[in-house]
């Protein structure tokens, strides 16, 4: 409402201000405005008789603003700067108890007492499909004052995007040395995604903090564990554990076995020293059973004893012949020997063995050898091969000593007699 300057004059009677009907309309002009009368001031209007036209005056409007809120101790001031053009000042003496708020924003709050606070709650948002082409979210703006700013979630992708990790229309995607995880039962897989056969990874490293055990997978599909594979560690492949002992350990690879009450006693299975070198393989029996060792004192049945001591082989081959020592102690030849040499393999000290010739003898011309790197063959009696009939060379290991061996055999034919 605009306010009607009413001129009074300069003194009482001095008949310099308005005129008396001129100050009455503009006073009632101004209570119309007030209470909702609605008119059009002219010097020719007729007041008295015109036909006003009501609307909502000032103070119903003022009223309706906070009656819906409970909002009372509402207060008017009325301040003339001297020239008659005042002003309304509403004062309002009173706590907002209540926040009307529009459904699915998640805002509440209200004041007791001093400055007016609202809380978000997430839980009462409405949900809402991301689309990363369109929606944004709210930051604090560290550069601007802190303020709060949205940013695109297409920016946003973009601003994250660094080595390795590429954006495009929103979404993040990780290039150069890429895996997936996932679980299976209690295990963590890894696996490349970097090749279609999936061995294009480098070697994985691992650390087991929980047991003290570094380690390595490699490409092969082998795993190093506490060490490097080569010079030291232990490596499991495909079927095979391999131990290996830092050089210059006191004792070779070796492992223990623990028995089931508190570990108190172990079991253990130690390599041959270096000075040894031993290449043995040594595979376990068919049956079960108890192996023994040269401490114990059981018994050993001669189905347990090894083929260097009860095998029998036979051949009917002609000419030259390996005899291998370490599979027969008795070899039959039945074919027809001609000249050949016998080379006996693989001889043990104290073995025994018996080369019985059943075979055509009447050209034949036998030569005795072994594959020692130098060995003495010596020849017990004086009975030579008799090429009439059946023979039997009987040789006993004197020495093993692959530098330094000794071989002593005898020869004779049979006879069947009882009495020696």
């Amino acid at each position: 409402m605009a306010a009607i300057n009413i001129n009074v004059g300069s003194a009482a009677n001095a008949n310099d201000g308005d005129t008396l009907r001129a100050a009455f309309q503009a006073t009632r002009q101004m209570f119309h405005e007030i209470y909702g009368i609605s008119t059009t001031y002219s010097d020719s209007l007729n007041l008295s008789t015109g036909t006003p036209t009501f609307a909502e005056s000032v103070q119903d409007i003022v009223g309706a603003m906070f009656t819906s809120n409970s909002v009372s101790n509402i207060t008017s001031t009325y301040t003339d700067n001297g020239t008659g053009a005042g002003k309304i000042d509403l004062s309002v003496a009173a706590d907002i108890t209540d926040i009307n708020t529009a459904a699915n924003s998640g805002l509440d709050g209200g004041v007791d007492s001093g400055d007016a606070t609202l809380t978000l709650d997430m839980n009462n948002l409405a949900a809402a499909a991301v689309d990363v082409s369109a929606d944004s979210i709210a930051i604090i703006d560290a550069n601007d004052s802190n303020g709060t700013r949205k940013e695109s979630i297409a920016d946003l992708a973009t601003a994250m995007a660094g080595t390795g990790l590429s954006a495009s229309n929103g979404q993040l995607t990780a290039s150069g040395s890429s895996y997936t995880v996932a679980n299976q039962g209690n295990n963590r897989v890894v696996t490349s995604v970097d090749s279609t056969n999936g061995n294009a990874e480098a070697n994985l490293t691992f650390t087991g903090s929980a047991l003290g055990v570094t380690g390595t997978v490699t490409s092969s599909g082998n795993l190093i564990a506490a060490g490097d594979g080569s010079a030291s560690g232990v490596t499991l492949k495909d079927g095979e554990i391999e131990i290996r002992r830092t050089t210059g350990g006191s004792d070779p690879a070796q492992i223990k076995f623990y028995c089931e009450t508190n570990n108190q006693h172990a079991q253990t299975l130690k390599a041959q020293p270096h000075s040894a070198a031993s290449s043995a393989v040594l595979t376990l029996p068919t049956l079960t059973g108890t192996l023994i060792g040269t401490g114990d004192s059981d018994t050993v049945t001669h189905s347990m004893i090894e083929g260097r001591y009860t095998a029998k082989t036979s051949s009917s081959a002609t000419g030259n012949q390996n005899l291998d020592c370490s599979a027969a102690t008795t070899f039959l030849l039945t074919g027809n020997i001609a000249t050949a040499t016998l080379t006996l393999q693989n001889l043990k000290l104290g073995q025994v063995v018996d080369i019985v010739m059943s075979g055509t003898l009447s050209s034949a011309d036998i030569t005795l050898a072994t594959n020692f790197t130098s060995a003495t063959i010596r020849k017990v009696g004086s009975a030579s091969l008799d090429t009439s009939t059946t023979n039997v060379i009987q040789v006993v290991c004197i020495d093993d000593d692959d530098s330094a061996a000794l071989v002593h055999y005898s020869i004779n034919t049979f006879a069947t007699q009882v009495k020696p």
